[in-house]
């Protein structure tokens, strides 16, 4: 690779200059300015040398077989002709870009004549051409081979894992599965070129970058090969092998007597050996590249057949034949015989290096045939990729595979087939339901060794719908979808519907973002402020996670997967435990201690959710049952609504001299006898009382009705007192001139808080009822009992 450039001089067939320029404000460039040539550079291209403050130069120049443009996505890029008098009539230019969603391109002219362009390409990674034709030609004028790279992941590196990881995926989906009953053909010829696209960018990992060279030659210095013995009728005198004196009756002949008159053979079986390389691996070996020559053939055909025969897909599949048909030449292929047989078995295929590796490879252009994933088409199935797409792909595959490896954890198979399934067989065949703006779903059980057992449902772009009901799953407020959502629950209910009843769900929702490349971006300093350098568009990442945990009903966190620089990941905790919270977490291709972290996080997160004692677990049950008691309310004579709401909760029920009820009121307090004066009565006081236990005072004599004074409030605190101690209590509040306690000994002191108006309503039957001991106690009832008739 060259020093990379910020301006590029190419020179047109007949004179003139093609320029490419990067990020300019200047619509004018001048390729005087371009002082580096050579040095590898195609003859007669030129450079400006880049200097600019970025590692990564926009503009690079990729030696080979044939020589491209390597630019950066999410750069603008602006190109002129600089041809002077010698502009060829009718030129236009010609590229997929145009093609693409969200590309930007434009084209400017002048009176009518082509001049120059502006391009930006916004995640799609891979190759492309900018092509200049003229009317009636059967080629182009001029191309300019280009190759789209990512800034956030290194292209050689990174992003080819990223692909390989896929590939990988499902070569190992066909070597699990069992032997499919039957083959899919299709005689669509626009089917059929998306498959051999498909396999030949599988193939392409593998064939490039010199690997198929390397692999070949670790099969010749270390060969399978099988020991031959080739037998034949010789004369004595010419046998080399002493085999016939083991057995000279039946492996000689033709005996004669020689001169001393002793019977002697004539001729004997002369049995020679050698080593063959004509056995199963090895004729598997050239039925692979054979197979490999033949989809590149394939390719190149398709290429031709719709004009595209000299784009870099095509000259790529064309240097590969000749690599193959070189290697198919050679000495040691022409002695290996024709397969007959699959031998999938042999170990030596599968564990020999060279042999297990072309094996890999074989699978994985079967893979890109065999297996039905209709969302490869968007991000995977041309000479572009839309890499936003493939890196969520990637990343679902990642949080699939990290599940199906952890400890205690067993995927979930049968049932019924909803066309959700994330893997699911049809038609003898396999189908990923992985697709942009479908939902879809692989399960999963955990038993932890402590806690409870866990179903987990791992879903691909679940939404979850707005419900004013708070029984239903779902938002309150809006629809939202995040990326990927992880929904626990415990295994003892069928399925989460029934488990939802019982506000027994979690969610864990996970956002990729593709786009972002630091944490400050996302999470920003530690004062909250986010980095003034980053685009206000990312911040937005963390705030649409407090949006998850806020609106969708029963979210344990929400967190942005991204490609960072680092391995830092940020989790932000509302409490004391790992739920509820929200955070990020760098993940990358190639990056083994990324999964690492992510897969700790999991860990830790699946033991939360199995302790049905933690904060969490009671702050979400606590929600659940608001969520599900709707508020009910009472009315007074006037109509006038009181709302009830916590009809469960328990009341207590406190008489007040009414010369008295204004001060208690006014001051937050309360109290009354806690022992009767009978002696011998039956002492049963509930003290327990919660926080949140509503208290209601009333009034009225022995022999009128006990009537509510008309407000209320929340108990915060309930003590069991001496009178002595209450004295004290009151003479702190200044209030020993208003307040005396009576005669009793012991007193219960209720504080509160919260007073508001509510209902004045007859309370005498529920202080008859519940009553244990003089009138002037406190009673405790559940406040549902307070409700009538006149409850909406």
């Amino acid at each position: 690779m060259l020093p990379g450039f910020d301006l590029l001089s190419v020179p047109l067939p007949g004179g003139g200059w093609f320029l490419l320029e990067a990020d300019s404000t200047e619509l004018n460039p001048d390729h005087s300015s371009c002082t580096v040539s050579g040095n590898g550079l195609p003859a007669g291209w030129k450079g400006r040398q880049y200097e600019g403050p970025n590692p990564v130069s926009p503009i690079q120049i990729m030696t080979g077989r044939h020589p491209r443009v390597r630019l950066l996505e999410t750069t603008t890029y602006h190109w002129e002709l600089e041809t002077g008098e010698m502009f060829p009539p009718g030129l236009d230019v010609a590229t997929r870009l145009e093609e693409k969603r969200r590309q930007r391109w434009s084209v400017s002219r002048k009176n009518g004549i082509l001049r120059g362009g502006t391009f930006c390409v916004i995640n799609h990674l891979g190759g492309s051409s900018l092509g200049f034709t003229i009317p009636e030609a059967t080629k182009s004028w001029f191309e300019i081979p280009l190759e789209f790279v990512s800034g956030k992941f290194d292209f050689d590196t990174e992003y080819r894992r990223l692909t390989e990881d896929i590939a990988a995926f499902c070569k190992q989906l066909l070597l699990d599965w069992d032997t499919p009953t039957s083959l899919q053909f299709t005689a669509d010829p626009v089917e059929r070129s998306r498959m051999m696209l498909e396999q030949f960018l599988f193939l392409r990992a593998f064939l490039g970058t010199g690997g198929l060279a390397r692999i070949v030659d670790a099969v010749r210095s270390n060969p399978h090969t099988v020991l031959m013995r080739d037998s034949a009728w010789r004369p004595v005198c010419a046998v080399r092998s002493p085999d016939f004196l083991s057995d000279p009756l039946r492996m000689t002949r033709s005996w004669t007597k020689n001169a001393a008159g002793r019977n002697v053979p004539s001729e004997a079986v002369d049995i020679r050996k050698n080593d063959s390389v004509d056995t199963p691996p090895n004729r598997f070996l050239r039925f692979a590249l054979e197979q490999f020559r033949g989809i590149c053939a394939n390719v190149v055909a398709d290429r031709k057949r719709i004009n595209l025969e000299d784009s870099p897909t095509a000259i790529e599949a064309r240097s590969f034949i000749a690599e193959l048909d070189g290697i198919l030449a050679s000495g040691f292929f022409r002695d290996v015989g024709i397969l007959r047989r699959l031998p999938l078995a042999n170990q030596t295929l599968q564990k020999r290096e060279g042999y297990r590796e072309i094996l890999q490879a074989w699978f994985m252009t079967g893979a890109a045939a065999s297996l039905d994933w209709e969302g490869n088409e968007g991000c995977y199935g041309g000479e572009t990729r839309d890499v936003a797409t493939l890196y969520e792909y990637w990343l679902f595959i990642q949080l699939h595979g990290l599940l199906s490896n952890l400890p205690e954890i067993i995927p979930v198979k049968g049932g019924k087939t909803t066309g959700e399934d994330f893997i699911e067989e049809a038609d003898g065949g396999i189908r990923i339901n992985l697709i942009k703006g479908r939902k879809s779903c692989c399960k999963f059980l955990y038993t932890p060794l402590s806690g409870v057992p866990l179903r987990i449902d791992l879903y691909y772009e679940r939404q979850f719908h707005k419900a004013t009901d708070g029984a239903k799953s779902g938002s309150y407020s809006r629809n939202f979808k995040p990326d990927f959502t992880m929904t626990l629950f415990p295994a003892t209910y069928r399925d989460e519907a029934a488990a939802y009843q019982d506000g027994r769900v979690s969610h864990v929702h996970f956002d990729a973002k593709y786009r972002a490349e630091k944490i400050m971006e996302i999470i920003g300093d530690e004062s909250g402020d986010p980095d003034p350098t980053a685009a206000n568009y990312k911040r937005e990442d963390l705030l649409k996670m407090h949006t998850y945990n806020d609106a969708v009903r029963h979210t344990a966190g929400s967190y942005v997967l991204y490609p960072g620089v680092g391995i830092d990941d940020v989790q932000l905790s509302k409490y004391h435990e790992i739920a509820p919270g929200v955070g990020a977490f760098v993940m990358k291709p190639g990056r083994p201690e990324c999964l690492g972290v992510l897969e700790k996080f999991l860990e830790d997160s699946l033991r939360h959710q199995a302790d049905q004692f933690s904060q969490f677990r009671y702050i979400s049950h606590a929600g659940h049952m608001t969520y599900d008691q709707k508020p009910k309310t009472v009315k007074d004579a006037t109509d006038k609504l009181y709302s009830i709401a916590r009809p469960e909760a328990p009341c207590v029920l406190l008489w007040l001299r009414s010369g008295d009820a204004g001060v208690f009121k006014e001051n937050g307090f309360a109290y009354c006898h806690a022992v009767p004066k009978t002696r011998d009565a039956k002492l049963d006081l509930e003290v327990s009382t919660e926080i949140g236990s509503e208290f209601i005072p009333f009034g009225g004599g022995r022999r009128s009705p006990k009537m509510s004074l008309g407000w209320r409030a929340i108990i915060k605190k309930a003590r069991y007192l001496s009178s002595e101690v209450l004295r004290g209590y009151i003479e702190e509040r200044g209030l020993s001139d208003q307040l005396q306690p009576g005669s009793s000994d012991y007193y219960l002191l209720y504080e509160f808080e919260n007073v508001s108006e509510f209902v004045k309503t007859d309370v005498t039957h529920l202080h008859q009822k519940y009553r244990k001991g003089s009138d002037y106690m406190a009673v405790t009832f559940p406040f549902k009992e307070l409700l009538t008739d006149t409850v909406h």
